[in-house]
């Protein structure tokens, strides 16, 4: 599992890092970002507002590792 560990008041804090893909029509990757989040449902809110201010992206994954944990597609209008 990829975490962020962070000292806040002298206890340390483990955050996981959940990589979104953002993917073209054809589910080519064509950006990235590091998503620091206590939970994935943060995480997967989180993706899904920065999918909704970048309409040259089709669609997400978030990955922790080796494993995808969601995928979602744009809201077709």
């Amino acid at each position: 599992m990829n975490v962020l560990a962070i000292r806040l008041h002298n206890t340390l804090t483990v955050m996981p890092i959940y990589r979104c893909y953002f993917l073209d029509e054809d589910d080519h990757i064509t950006d990235v970002a590091e998503l620091e989040t206590d939970v994935l449902d943060r995480a997967i809110d989180r993706a899904l507002a920065l999918l909704r201010t970048r309409p040259e992206h089709d669609a997400i994954e978030i990955w922790q590792g080796a494993e995808r944990l969601y995928a979602g597609r744009r809201e077709l209008r």
